[in-house]
């Protein structure tokens, strides 16, 4: 891969990431229920897996 699209890759991912962190913060803030902070935590621990898995993927492509 060139390196402008493995910047474009690691921009798109922290990009989600952040989307993804911020959409239980905006939901509390209007109000709507989460479950409390066992349904948060495992949704942050769940996205953060995720994301990990991603970066690891494109690293390991890199490498190629």
């Amino acid at each position: 891969m060139d390196k402008r699209k493995i910047q474009t890759s690691y921009f798109l991912l922290g990009l989600l990431g952040f989307v993804l962190f911020n959409y239980p913060i905006i939901h509390l803030m209007e109000g709507k229920v989460w479950l409390g902070i066992p349904a948060l935590l495992i949704y942050f621990s769940g996205v953060v897996l995720c994301i990990s898995v991603v970066g690891f993927l494109i690293a390991k492509r890199i490498k190629e």
